[in-house]
C-alpha cells in the first residue's frame, strides 16, 4: 500500500497549507498512511503534529534533495512541477498525482510568468505561441500525459478553463474539490441595525483588486444603515485608509477556532475566494464569491452567493464572472431575517454537498489508486 505523500515546505498559512495539512488529517484518520516532507516546524507539519502523531515526517532544507524511502504518491499543487525534481526524489514504483489549485498555477511552467498572470488567457495563449513555442508545445504534450495517467486533476472548472483555454485539450478533465471540514456551530443573526462584512484571506497579487472593489463597492453602496468592514488576514490593504462611509476593523492573520469564534460573534457575512469563502459557509454564514482580477474590476461587476456556484468553482476570472449581484442587492438580502437565513442555508448546504472533507478524501484516495505518472514522466 503507497504511502500519501505532501512536499509543500513553507512557514506561511494560506489555502494550499491549509489543504494539504487537513487532507493529511484526514487520511491518518481513516487508517492511511502518510509521509510530511516540511520545514522544521513548517505550517503543515506543526498543523498535523498537533492532531495526530501517527505519520512520517521529512525536514526538509533550501538546496537539498530530500529523498523518500517509502513508496508513496507524491501529491503536489501543479505549480511545482518545472521545480520538483531538483527538491525531491521518490522510489520507482512511487508515483505522482498533480493539483490544479489556482488558474494561474499552468503558468509556473513558462518563462514570463509575470508577464502571463497579468494578461488575458487569448493574450497569453498568442504569445506563448510566439515566444516560447517549444516549451508550450513540451507543456501541451505533458498534459496530455499527465491526464492518460491519471495524474492530473483540477479543483474546479476556473483551473480546467485554463488549460482549455489556452490548449484545446480534448481530454475530459478529472475534479478534485477543495474539502472543508465538518463545522458544528451555526449562524444566527438577531440584530439588523448593522451589517458585519467580512474579507478573509492574504491581499496580494490577483487578490488585490478583487479586495479594492469589495472595499470600493461598500463605501459606494449608498446604503443607509451602519456597515462594518472587517479584514481577516494580510497583504496590500492600503485602500481601506481612503474609506468615508464605513467603519473598518482590521483583525490580521486568525486561524482555526479563533477564526471561527470571530465569524460567529461579529460577522454576518463574508465576500472571499478560495478556502476561506468555505470558511464562513460551513458556518452557515451568507457567502458571497468574488473573483480574481489582474486589473481594476469594471464598475459593472457582480457578485454571485457561493451556492450559486457551477463546477466546484470557488473565483474564477473576471472575464469570466457570471455573477448577477450588486453590492446593494447583497445588503438589503443581508437586512431582513428569512432572507439571511434562506442564504446562510444555502450556502451550508452546498458545501456539504460537494466539499464534505470525508467525501473529498475518498476520491482522492480512489485518485492515487489510479494514479501511473511516475518521475521519470516529467
Amino acid at each position: 500500500m503507497k504511502y500519501f505523500a505532501f512536499f509543500y515546505p513553507t512557514k506561511n498559512v494560506g489555502g494550499a497549507q491549509l489543504l494539504f495539512a487537513r487532507l493529511a488529517v484526514e487520511l491518518i484518520s481513516v487508517g492511511k498512511k502518510v509521509v510530511i516532507v516540511d520545514y522544521k516546524n513548517g505550517f503543515i507539519s506543526n498543523y498535523v503534529s498537533q492532531r495526530s502523531n501517527d505519520y512520517i515526517s521529512y525536514q526538509y532544507q533550501d538546496g537539498n534533495i530530500c529523498k523518500i524511502q517509502q513508496e508513496v504518491c507524491l501529491i503536489q499543487h501543479l505549480s511545482s512541477f518545472p521545480t520538483l525534481r531538483g527538491k525531491i526524489e521518490i522510489t520507482e514504483k512511487s508515483t505522482l498525482l498533480f493539483w490544479s489549485i489556482h488558474p494561474f498555477n499552468i503558468f509556473a511552467f513558462y518563462r514570463l510568468t509575470p508577464i502571463y498572470t497579468r494578461v488575458s488567457y487569448k493574450l497569453t495563449n498568442l504569445i506563448t505561441k510566439w515566444i516560447e513555442p517549444f516549451r508550450r508545445k513540451s507543456v501541451m504534450r505533458w498534459i496530455d500525459k499527465a491526464q492518460a495517467a491519471n495524474g492530473l486533476y483540477f479543483m474546479d472548472g476556473a483551473n480546467w478553463d485554463t488549460i482549455n483555454t489556452m490548449f484545446h485539450n480534448p481530454l475530459q478533465p478529472k475534479f478534485l474539490p477543495i474539502p472543508i471540514e465538518n463545522k458544528f456551530a451555526r449562524k444566527e443573526k438577531s440584530k439588523f441595525d448593522t451589517i458585519n462584512i467580512a474579507w478573509i484571506g492574504r491581499v496580494s497579487d490577483a487578490k488585490i483588486h478583487p479586495f479594492e472593489n469589495i472595499v470600493r463597492g461598500l463605501d459606494n453602496s449608498e446604503w443607509n444603515g451602519k456597515i462594518i468592514f472587517h479584514v481577516i488576514g494580510f497583504g496590500n490593504t492600503e485602500c481601506i485608509n481612503t474609506v468615508k462611509n464605513i467603519e473598518v476593523v482590521d483583525h490580521g492573520i486568525v486561524q482555526g477556532d479563533e477564526l471561527d469564534k470571530l465569524l460567529l460573534e461579529e460577522v454576518d457575512a463574508v465576500i472571499a475566494m478560495g478556502t476561506a469563502i468555505m470558511e464562513a459557509a460551513a458556518l452557515g454564514i451568507p457567502s458571497v464569491l468574488t473573483d480574481v482580477g489582474k486589473s481594476k474590476f469594471p464598475s459593472s461587476y457582480k457578485f454571485k452567493w457561493l451556492f450559486e456556484s457551477k463546477i466546484y468553482d470557488l473565483g474564477t476570472t473576471v472575464s469570466r464572472a457570471n455573477g448577477n449581484l450588486t453590492m446593494l442587492d447583497i445588503l438589503i438580502t443581508l437586512n431582513t431575517q428569512s432572507t439571511y437565513d434562506d442564504v446562510g442555508r444555502k450556502c451550508l448546504d452546498y458545501v456539504q454537498e460537494n466539499h464534505n472533507i470525508e467525501t473529498v478524501v475518498q476520491k482522492v484516495i480512489t485518485a492515487v489508486d489510479s494514479s501511473t505518472l511516475e518521475m521519470k514522466d516529467l
